[in-house]
């Protein structure tokens, strides 16, 4: 038979079948491609192949490669720390999954992967990226700390991805690997607000002895986010030029998976930010350099957690203990309890799937109690 399988090379040269495709699909190997029982595969012409193994193989024996293949996969925490940058640059560029990772996610994964290394301690156990560790950092964990759990395997599992592609994993690896994901053994706590609460934490927060534009820059957010349920880094990215108070109506560039969609403004949420862009006009005129529409006491635009931090502080002075996403939980309950589409929400809240619309809404059974007695 003149053409041989990427099986067959692999396995004579003790390289994954994985390896051996990328080297076709990179020109490296001469093969060709066809496409056959509904797939494309490669060819490669044995004698093409004999030619090119004495090249780039010449006097490489089978178990010395596979000798040699297993030392460079041990990879040190030295080794690990080189390729972090790359590996975030292949999940930015869409090199690893075919698609751009937002900016967000990268953060999230150099964070717990970073926590990762901590949890292991000043001398961890080669390979550094194995079930073992993985097992000894996620036990350094409460499982009351579910998400950071998540958040740790997630990294892991992304960055073996990538030692995979660069060929210093073994690809059955990820099924292994899948046996750890982090199961949630406790409720999640879902924070949210009611109608007669949010109307409560407003009252409550108005007489709190803030500055002038602290409180209103307060009581902004807080409405702001809870009519509209912009999640929070959508509400710290927003631009000046974002929001169009004569339409009533703001527009979300680049949320979450990189889509953009447009949101409707009530009449409260408009008279609050007309009164709050005004302060913020007086205490910052230069809005050529400062032009996010949400800006602190100092003049600096919000992050993620400086947002969180923001809401959760003024909350708790008054009796609640509340977060940015809390407000968008309340923003979906709120808004079912007084009959709007469900699906509605869905397209508000920018869900891609109606259900993470339903779980946002927290009605409790005491609420639909009260509302059938006037059915």
């Amino acid at each position: 038979m003149q053409y041989i399988g990427i099986s067959e090379v692999a396995k004579d040269l003790n390289l994954s079948d994985r390896s051996v495709q990328r080297y076709c699909k990179e020109g490296f190997l001469p093969a060709k491609r066809i496409y056959a029982n509904g797939k494309y595969i490669y060819l490669i012409d044995r004698f093409d192949y004999y030619e090119w193994k004495g090249v780039h193989f010449k006097g490489i024996k089978a178990p010395k490669l596979r000798k040699d293949l297993r030392v460079t996969r041990e990879l040190t925490k030295e080794d690990t720390l080189k390729h972090i940058e790359i590996w975030l640059d292949w999940c930015a560029t869409g090199k690893l999954n075919g698609k751009p990772i937002a900016p967000r996610t990268i953060e999230l994964y150099r964070y717990y992967f970073g926590l990762y290394l901590e949890c292991l301690g000043k001398k961890p156990r080669r390979p550094i990226i194995s079930l073992d560790n993985l097992r000894k950092a996620l036990g350094e964990i409460s499982v009351e700390r579910h998400s950071t759990r998540l958040n740790i395997y997630s990294a892991v599992q992304s960055y073996s991805k990538y030692l995979i592609e660069i060929d210093k994993l073994e690809v059955e690896f990820t099924e292994q690997l899948k046996k750890l994901r982090p199961k949630r053994l406790l409720p999640a706590k879902k924070t949210y607000l009611n109608e007669d609460d949010f109307l409560d934490l407003l009252n409550k927060v108005s007489k709190l002895k803030l500055k002038e534009y602290d409180s209103l820059l307060i009581k902004t957010l807080l409405i702001f986010l809870v009519n509209t349920g912009l999640r929070n880094a959508e509400l710290c990215k927003l631009k000046l030029n974002d929001l169009d108070l004569n339409q009533a109506k703001v527009f979300v560039k680049l949320g979450k998976g990189n889509k953009n969609r447009v949101v409707g403004l009530n009449k409260e949420t408009c008279l609050f930010l007309q009164e709050y862009l005004k302060a913020r006009l007086k205490l910052f005129p230069d809005l050529e350099s400062k032009d996010n529409v949400f800006l602190n006491s100092k003049g600096n635009p919000f992050n993620i957690e400086s947002l969180a931090h923001k809401i959760n502080k003024v909350s708790k002075r008054v009796g609640y203990d509340i977060s940015p996403h809390s407000l968008r939980r309340s923003f979906v309950t709120i808004n079912v309890n007084k009959g709007r589409q469900l699906v509605f929400l869905q397209i508000a809240c920018g869900h891609a799937d109606i259900n993470t619309t339903r779980d946002y809404c927290q009605t409790n059974e005491d609420e639909v109690v009260k509302a059938m007695r006037d059915w």
